[in-house]
């Protein structure tokens, strides 16, 4: 597990697997659930090949700024410099 700290009033959780085959196949991914107000929300990067370390520490950096927003609860409303996703 990476983070199960509350980001914005919601109930999120970001971790990471890993899998290496006897036969050669890697895959690792980093995956991010927040619980919404309406629904939930996945986000994921998988890597087919091994991340450098620089990589990884970019895809965790970007996923750690991904948020929900609901612009119809006070403490929980969009800052005015995202996009709305429909």
């Amino acid at each position: 597990m990476i983070s199960d700290a509350t980001q914005n009033g919601y109930s999120q959780l970001t971790w990471y697997t890993e899998c290496k085959t006897k036969s050669g196949f890697y895959s690792k991914a980093i995956h991010k659930s927040i619980a919404g107000n309406d629904s939930m929300y996945e986000i994921k990067r998988i890597f087919r090949t091994e991340p450098t370390a620089s990589d990884w520490q970019l895809w965790i950096d970007y996923i750690n700024t991904i948020k929900v927003c609901d612009s119809r609860i006070k403490n929980q409303a969009c800052s005015n410099n995202l996009k709305r996703v429909r």
